[in-house]
């Protein structure tokens, strides 16, 4: 029995298989970059979304302060911004 093919040359295709694994990046080595461009429709319900969590945030500090007895009326404030309204309403 005649072998044609020695072991050195499966050795050789076995260290040129590891030298191109090795040359080859894994997935942690590489860095990928996604650039996303958010639609109005979807910018719009982003800023309401912030939008609403400071709202309950004011809210929250309201409730604090009246529940503490420390929120105070501005009678002239209130005034103003009625005034203010019925002037937008007229307009």
């Amino acid at each position: 029995m005649k072998i044609e093919r020695g072991y050195a040359e499966y050795s050789d295709k076995a260290i040129k298989r590891e030298a191109v694994k090795q040359e080859k990046p894994t997935a942690a080595q590489t860095e990928k970059t996604v650039d996303v461009q958010l639609s109005e429709t979807a910018q719009a319900i982003q800023k309401s979304a912030n939008q609403i969590a400071s709202r309950s945030e004011r809210v929250a500090e309201l409730k604090r302060a009246i529940k503490e007895g420390t929120y105070q009326v501005s009678a002239e404030t209130i005034a103003d911004k009625m005034l203010q309204q019925d002037e937008k309403q007229v307009d």
